[in-house]
């Protein structure tokens, strides 16, 4: 065949259009993850410019970098992102200029994601906004009440949205029937693998590797928390990669995992495009060794560690805020250090008194080192997330009858109850009897952005006799006490504990851990001031062990060990509502107490 396409014969302008067109095609998912990234950039610096917000073009010029993504790919991951953050775009530009039409434009934005893209991490919050936009702004409120029946039935994960939606429902005359759109049953992205988070039975493969079953993530948009869930313990490293312009790279981390194989249901590329991470690509690098790679959008902090009982290797990922370092009482070279021991240590013999005696770190934080926690935690302490320890098929301790999942739920639920009271925002990691990861609690409260974060367990020992209460802040264990309890909390054996007091020390730079213990004093002797008027209680003191549960928290946390059911006299005492109610009440005196000494100095 002769080939009329000699350069002779080619007009200039037909060798760029042909150039151009072979590096469209080689830059097709960049290009969309560009605008993308783009586009939230622009949004998040618009709505907080209120000069610029006053102008409909800057609101245009952010929502032309969405509709590009839509109209040019139409089949790429970043749509249904896309289509949510038109959403918001028009959402806030009505905010400004109090057009109907713009709210109009907003929910079908929303709705869009709700009824192509059902599965898509956005799509119980695109689905809320549409609901409430309808109620408040259009007059729809049929129809908001259906949205929000929808939400309330299909989209319980969503710990925050579910709530507050279930809340809302309720002043808005209850749930109301609905109808699951064709195409929300059947469409989704092209190539999209859409998972949730499942524990799988421990086992191995006949040939001896370990396999990874699950490659999970939960993101917000300054964290992000990738697990990948293993059939047994496998050695793993990992490595930083410098950024290749040249090659369109990033900067990329990989971890490679010795003796293992993947899942066949585990996608080659998983998108995540939540401004920290573009994407996590996993593909066998050799027979033995399994290779994942996270590529950043741009170069933020990390963390790699280890679970164990099922055996997941966790990536932590997050844009730092450049805040000055905590300073506690502890740091302060006018308080007595003798004084400090002994707050932070079970008395020997704990009466009434010396428990009412007890002073507050109120009195010993000065200005500055309140101002510096100020600013590190927003000015405030608004938000608190509480974690009811175990449920679902883990039911924690059991004895004489009663299980340490339901007592903690309880407890969870009485304590939510007074927090609002005294005017703070509730979150659950669970409202029911539902299992949950150790891991995915503490990124639950990450990408919820809480302020505090609070885990309510019941103890037990091998002695009926032992008994107490405990408040615990993530550290390295200074005793065999601490150690069994958090191998117990853990789900592993006590000789683990030593690896992950290794893994700890390297975490602990970038934890709350001397807030999370300020914290810790203050519940403690607030939950004691509570109860001990009616019951005798022993001091446990305020301890510190390296529990998963705490791991990676982003906010000051702590573990609470609310008594031991191994316990007679105890068990009784936290089956009895009126003691659960009073302890409860104690402890969210103690957050509050908390708040009020961080927020004093507050400007």
């Amino acid at each position: 065949m002769p080939c009329f396409l000699h350069k002779k014969n080619i007009p200039l302008f037909l060798v760029v259009c042909l150039i151009l067109i072979s590096i469209s095609s080689n830059s097709f998912a960049a290009t969309a993850d560009n605008y993308l990234l783009k586009g939230i950039n622009e949004f998040r610096e618009l709505t907080n410019n209120t000069n610029k917000a006053k102008y409909r073009a800057n609101w245009e010029a952010v929502a032309k970098n969405f509709t590009t993504i839509i109209k040019r790919y139409p089949k790429n991951a970043a749509v249904p992102k896309a289509y949510y953050y038109l959403g918001r775009t028009y959402e806030e530009l009505a905010k400004r200029s109090l057009s109907r039409n713009d709210n109009v434009i907003a929910v079908d934005k929303f709705l869009t994601v709700v009824e192509h893209y059902p599965l898509h991490d956005f799509a119980d919050e695109a689905l809320f906004r549409a609901a409430y936009l309808r109620y408040t702004k259009l007059g729809q409120k049929t129809d908001a009440r259906r949205n929000l029946s929808r939400l309330v039935g299909e989209y319980k994960n969503n710990t925050s949205v579910h709530k507050q939606a279930v809340e809302i429902l309720n002043t808005w005359g209850g749930p109301i029937n609905y109808i699951v759109p064709e195409t929300a049953r059947r469409t989704q992205i092209s190539g999209k693998t859409l998972t949730h988070y499942t524990e799988k039975p421990s086992y191995s493969l006949p040939n001896g590797k370990a396999e990874i079953t699950d490659l999970t993530y939960k993101s917000s948009d300054e964290y992000t928390r990738i697990t990948l869930t293993l059939s047994k313990e496998s050695k793993y490293r990992y490595q930083l990669l410098s950024p290749d312009p040249s090659a369109g790279h990033p900067h990329r981390l990989y971890i490679d995992i010795e003796n293992a194989q993947l899942s066949p249901k585990i996608a080659p590329r998983t998108e995540v495009f939540d401004g920290i991470l573009r994407s996590v690509r996993a593909a066998q690098n050799s027979s033995k060794t399994t290779r994942i790679v996270l590529d950043f959008s741009s170069l933020r902090e990390y963390k790699v560690f280890n679970f164990a009982n099922p055996d997941r290797i966790i990536i932590d990922v997050f844009s730092p805020k450049k805040i000055t370092p905590y300073t506690s009482y502890a740091q302060n070279p006018q308080t007595n250090e003798r004084e400090r021991r002994q707050e932070s240590q079970p008395p020997k013999n704990m009466t009434q008194n010396t428990a009412q005696n007890m002073r507050d770190r109120a009195t010993l934080i000065n200005k500055d080192m309140a101002s510096d926690l100020i600013r590190q935690l927003g000015l405030t302490v608004e938000t608190v997330m509480i974690d009811p320890g175990h449920g679902g098929r883990d039911p924690g301790a059991s004895y004489f009858g009663i299980k340490e999942k339901d007592l903690n739920l309880a407890a969870a639920k009485l304590l939510g109850s007074y927090l609002k009271d005294l005017g703070f925002n509730v979150i659950y990691t669970r409202t029911t009897d539902i299992f949950l990861s150790l891991d995915k609690r503490t990124a639950l409260a990450n990408t919820e952005k809480a302020d505090i974060f609070i885990s309510l367990h019941c103890n037990a020992h091998k002695n009926s006799n032992i008994n107490g209460l405990e408040t615990y802040s993530l550290n390295l264990a200074k005793d065999s006490d601490a150690i069994r309890i958090a191998a117990r909390e853990n789900a592993v054996d006590a000789k683990k504990i030593s690896d992950l007091q290794f893994i700890l020390s390297d975490l602990m730079l970038s934890s709350k851990i001397q807030e999370s213990t300020d914290l810790a004093i203050f519940i403690q002797k607030r939950s004691l001031q509570s109860v001990q008027s009616n019951w005798k209680v022993k001091n446990g003191g305020t301890r510190e062990a390296p529990f998963y549960v705490l791991m990676g928290a982003k906010m000051p946390a702590v573990l609470v060990e609310m008594g031991y059911l191994s316990n007679r006299s105890e068990i009784n005492r936290l089956n009895s509502n009126k003691y659960l109610k009073r302890l409860m009440q104690g402890l969210a005196n103690g957050i509050l107490a908390y708040k009020k000494t961080i927020e004093q100095f507050a400007p």
